[in-house]
């Protein structure tokens, strides 16, 4: 599970920005894409979280998101112009990364010791990012123009379609009120207000500003990165994703 939801990132992720600049988008064209990610991760707040996780199972919500994920996959791959990109990646972006919180749910709902288990079973992601790295060795030439690079949404979308079949086997995790054994009244209706009640915690609300910093030098990385490898360091445009990757061997080994 975690190996397909981290593929289908990993697929597109490197080459976004670059892929973008090859079809002659703006730089404030681009950040508008590059700003779909996190309205979507504000709104999954109150949609996979709130919403999702209480009126549907787990397992049937990764299914048709990734279908309609994959859908918008193949639109951006296709669509040449800012608008119709812009619309396709939002779409996806909107489904795809509440999907990745809903997965987590899958398995602290089904491991037997979530606490000690899981670090494990999410580093099973990084190795999905790895892996898909490698067949754009064979799609894309050394200096790949706009026609070769889009094939990062094909694969996304390839990847997605097969994980939302594949979700479809895994184990039934019902809405949240039914694995609690009470009816909707039992819970808090805008459940987000505990969650911003914790950054009270000490810890916690040091983990959310070190993960608010890393995140803002994780997504300036990834503006920059593939095109700094490519026309500074002068690696071949079809090699600078698996070099990428060496990134995620050290995320492995701290997962583990």
């Amino acid at each position: 599970m975690m190996l397909l939801q981290l593929a289908i990132w990993g697929a597109w992720a490197p080459k976004l920005f670059p892929y973008m600049g090859q079809l002659g988008f703006e730089p404030w064209q681009q950040s508008l894409v590059g700003s779909c990610w996190g309205v979507a991760a504000i709104l999954g707040i109150f949609f996979s979280n709130q919403f999702a996780d209480r009126n549907f199972s787990a397992e049937r919500f990764l299914a048709v998101s990734n279908v309609i994920g994959g859908a918008a996959l193949l639109a951006c791959a296709y669509f040449t112009e800012f608008w119709p990109f812009f619309a396709a990646y939002l779409a996806f972006s909107l489904v795809y990364v509440p999907s990745m919180s809903v997965a987590n749910a899958i398995a602290f709902a089904n491991l037997r010791e979530p606490a000690k288990q899981f670090g494990t079973i999410r580093m099973g992601g990084t190795v999905g990012w790895i892996l898909v790295s490698w067949p754009f060795i064979f799609l894309l030439s050394a200096d790949a123009g706009p026609e070769q690079v889009r094939s990062i949404f094909v694969v996304a979308a390839i990847v997605s379609f097969a994980f939302a079949a594949y979700s479809l086997t895994l184990p039934h995790t019902p809405p949240l009120k039914h694995r609690e054994g009470r009816d909707a009244a039992g819970t808090d209706p805008l459940a987000w207000r505990k969650a911003i009640k914790l950054l009270a915690v000490p810890s916690i609300g040091v983990l959310f500003l070190v993960t608010f910093i890393d995140s803002v030098v994780h997504n300036g990385y990834f503006v920059m990165a593939d095109a700094f490898l490519t026309n500074r360091v002068g690696i071949a445009g079809n090699l600078s994703m698996v070099v990428l990757s060496i990134g995620q061997v050290a995320e492995i080994v701290t997962m583990f």
